[in-house]
Formats: structure tokens, sequence, C-alpha cells
């Protein structure tokens, strides 16, 4: 008996996703294992910050000051993406760019990490993370203030995605794309963030798994 069944009709959207997921796997594995990033040529990490620029500004209603929080010595292209995207939005301006050490594979921003940053940016009005989602537990999140800034994390792990946006901790989640990506050649950032990744908020966070 096969493993997987799969019709005829479905074959190539399942296809198309695998191809979408190695690709990104490969990415993965460049940020995780190299001491530099993808280049800063590489489409998709251009993609993946000017997109995640634009949807920041939109969050903020293009006004506010922003922490940018990524992986030390790596995620180089995607942060330079971010940060010339969003130099266009005149009322939206970066307050810190930080960077954390990464002492395990786990594709989270360690949660003491990430309370500390709130602590020491107080006034910030979005804290977008490419290095993942907050690894909160039970006591990170008691010390969480009581008004958060907005956050916005580029996951390569779905794991707690769906309760950090459903509990409004994340008001955005960016993750390899998990469904059939577009068929037309991409042309545009958005055409080739789309090709490799979505958006996620509590309104269909619930399509994710826990």
């Amino acid at each position: 008996m096969p493993l997987l069944n799969v019709s005829e009709q479905k074959k190539p959207m399942v296809v198309g996703i695998c191809l979408a997921l190695i690709a990104l796997s490969l990415l993965w594995i460049a940020t995780r294992s190299c001491s530099c990033a993808p280049s800063v040529g590489t489409k998709p990490s251009d993609a993946l910050g000017t997109v995640v620029a634009e949807e920041t500004a939109k969050l903020l209603q293009e006004r506010g000051k922003v922490v940018v929080l990524a992986m030390k010595g790596r995620q180089v292209a995607e942060v330079e993406a971010f940060e010339k995207r969003l130099k266009k939005f005149s009322g939206v301006s970066i307050a810190a760019t930080e960077y954390f050490e990464v002492t395990s594979e786990l594709p989270n921003v360690p949660g003491d990490v990430f309370v500390s940053l709130l602590k020491r940016y107080p006034q910030a009005d979005a804290i977008v993370s490419f290095g993942g989602t907050p690894a909160f537990t039970a006591d990170h999140v008691s010390a969480l203030p009581e008004k958060l800034p907005k956050i916005i994390a580029v996951s390569w792990s779905i794991s707690g995605v769906r309760k950090l946006l459903e509990t409004r901790i994340l008001q955005m989640a960016v993750l390899p794309r998990l469904t059939a990506p577009p068929t037309k050649k991409p042309k545009t950032m958005r055409d080739w963030f789309d090709k490799y990744f979505q958006i996620f908020t509590a309104a269909n966070a619930a399509t994710l798994s826990e």
C-alpha cells in the first residue's frame, strides 16, 4: 500500500509545495550553518525584507518607531532590504537594530532576550524579529509589560505561532509558504515574496496547526 495517495489533479500542486519547501530549507541551512547570510542580491531575502517593511509600516499606519532583531552575523540581506524599504515611509523610523547569539538550533528567539528587549525599548511601537518567534514560558509572559508594541516575526517553524497570534502577543508572522505558490513568473518584490512566503495574523491563525 502506498504511503501517500495523491490524485493526478493534485500532483502539480504537491510538487510545487515540495519544491518551495526544499528551496526555503536550503536558505535556512545557509543562514544557520554559515557565518555569512545569503548575498544581498538573493531575491527571496530581498523580497522578505522589503515586504516585511511594507507590512510593518501598514500596521503602524506609517507612523512610529521600530526595533529590529536578528541573529548575529546572519540575515544581513533581509535586514538591509528591510531598512532600505522602510526609509520610504517618512513617518516610520528604526530606533535600534539588535542582534542575538544563536545558542541552539531552535528557530526561535530566547524568551529572556525578547523580554530584555522590551524593557530596554519601552517607547518602541513595533519590534520586528527576523530571528524567529519569541520562545516564551509562562514566567516570560507574566513579565511582559501591560501594553506591548506590535510584534512581527519571521519564523522558519510554525511551532507555537498559532497560540502567539491568537493571544495577540504576535500581530503578524511570516512563514515559509504552506500552500502552492503562484504559477506566474515573479517580477516584483511582492511576487517573489508570495512565491516563497505567507503572512499569518490572528484572522487566519486557525489554519495553522497547534
